[in-house]
């Protein structure tokens, strides 16, 4: 996939994660960016290469759900639960700093795979 370019969040609909027109790559607000930035500082400081990943559709209830279990060869583990929810919420402070999983809500399955790929994109940079 492309690279995301970053826009101000002014030119983002607030509805979405990721802006996709019909043609050309993506597009993220400067707010998500941030977050989406921290999620993949914090995956860099728990795992170390070569890490292996298990990515697992999932229904909840009526939610369809995404878990990403991601393990390193010292036995670390990390664990990704990314919901259709319709909105925006990512892990915060608490979350990263204790938190057995890490829960993130997404509007739908567009932004599910935008946010999947960049998240492959963190893993292939580790390098």
């Amino acid at each position: 996939m492309t690279d995301v370019v970053v826009v101000p969040d002014s030119d983002i609909a607030p509805s979405v994660m990721f802006d996709v027109p019909p043609q050309g790559g993506a597009r993220i607000g400067e707010h998500e960016h941030r977050e989406l930035s921290r999620l993949q500082a914090e995956v860099k400081k728990r795992l170390t290469l070569p890490i292996a990943a298990a990515i697992l559709p999932h229904r909840i209830g009526r939610s369809n759900s995404i878990s990403v279990h991601l393990s390193d060869p010292l036995e670390n583990t990390l664990d990704i639960l990314v919901t259709i929810t319709g909105n925006i919420s990512w892990p915060d402070d608490q979350d990263y700093q204790h938190g057995m999983r890490w829960y993130i809500s997404i509007p739908d399955t567009v932004d599910a795979l935008w946010l999947l790929s960049r998240l492959e994109a963190t893993l292939k940079d580790m390098d």
